[in-house]
């Protein structure tokens, strides 16, 4: 079996939330259509909705991969449906294997299946990352922004001689026990009002600050946006110090993204 193509840090672990062609829907819609009667596909989560949202997605095979299909906004009956689609074959056993990634947050490159580009992942690149698009339940809200959030991960194999893909379960090739690990931590110090240095700098990167408010420098704008973060994770107290259960966040938000 193969990694599971997720990236974690160490200590945190997977979840499968939805079997392969489940008959009833237990927490997730239909991935590729609300009409499908069967689950083609599995659900995974990592911890909470919160710590799930923005998860790595790599490509998990030691043989490269090409992009078919990568979009923001795709025909999959709902708005904002970013996937990925990417394609290769065992060079050993001639089997082809399509593995599609959907309800990212976001894609690192997109390509519709009729674009004449080329586009390879090797193994451990980033493919997205974990979010809520597309057809989710529970739908996110404006003041539950990551409920819904998961990886609705597809995995098609067509033997040497078949004509068309097969979906298979992809537990039965990728071990959800053995994701991609994070050995790095973002942050080695708590910040608060008053510090400067590159470690701030890189905080106001990953809160959203636009560049010129990234200065190094932790001052007014930057507590403001540390306490609004720590409100949308339900972080408390929230003073805007940037100690061990913020940076726990962080890290399972954006750790491996920098």
């Amino acid at each position: 079996m193969y990694k599971f193509p997720i990236r974690i840090p160490r200590g945190m672990f997977l979840t499968l939330a939805q079997s392969f062609r489940a008959d009833t829907q237990i927490d997730f819609s239909e991935a590729l259509s609300k009409a499908t009667k069967s689950h083609n596909g599995v659900d995974v989560v990592c911890g909470s909705p919160q710590t799930t949202w923005g998860k790595i997605c790599v490509w998990p095979f030691p043989w490269p991969g090409v992009v078919y299909d990568a979009q923001v906004d795709s025909l999959f009956g709902a708005t904002q449906h970013a996937h990925s689609q990417i394609d290769t074959t065992d060079p050993t056993t001639g089997i082809q294997y399509s593995l599609i990634y959907i309800h990212l947050s976001k894609v690192t490159q997109t390509k519709s299946p009729t674009e004449n580009k080329v586009i390879i992942y090797n193994q451990g690149d980033t493919i997205g990352n974990i979010g809520n698009n597309g057809f989710v339940n529970p739908a996110p809200t404006p003041e539950r922004p990551f409920d819904g959030s998961h990886l609705h991960l597809g995995l098609g194999v067509k033997n040497p001689g078949q004509a068309n893909y097969t979906m298979v379960d992809p537990l039965t090739i990728l071990d959800i026990n053995n994701p991609f690990i994070i050995e790095t931590s973002l942050f080695k110090r708590d910040l608060f009002f008053g510090l400067s240095g590159e470690d701030v700098r890189l905080l106001q990167r990953l809160l959203g600050l636009l560049p010129k408010y990234q200065t190094g420098w932790f001052g007014p704008i930057t507590l403001r946006t540390v306490v609004d973060y720590q409100k949308s994770h339900n972080i408390s107290p929230t003073l805007g110090y940037v100690g061990t259960k913020t940076r726990s966040i962080l890290e399972t938000q954006f750790g491996g993204a920098v």
